[in-house]
């Protein structure tokens, strides 16, 4: 499984427990119906949210050993002949 899917499922996963645990507060509160269905969406959506904003701060764009294999390329790879003589 790549990071993508990992995170789009764990992203899926908190907004979908989000919104259950919204609905469950709403009917033992004694909520209305149609209220307890529109804080069950925005718990859902606030949750998708905040994780997708959770993995794009705390993910890197790059993993370490890609970015460190790029800065440490020899002359000859660049193309630059003067370095390599």
């Amino acid at each position: 499984m790549s990071p993508q899917q990992r995170a789009k499922a764990i992203t899926k996963l908190v907004g979908s427990t989000c919104a259950l645990l919204a609905l469950a507060a709403s009917i033992l509160a004694q909520v209305e119906p149609v209220q307890a269905v529109i804080r069950g969406v925005a718990a859902y959506f606030a949750g998708t949210l905040t994780t997708s904003l959770w993995f794009l701060i705390f993910n890197p764009a790059a993993p370490p050993s890609q970015a460190s294999s790029q800065a440490t390329s020899s002359p000859a790879e660049t193309g630059d002949s003067k370095k390599a003589a």
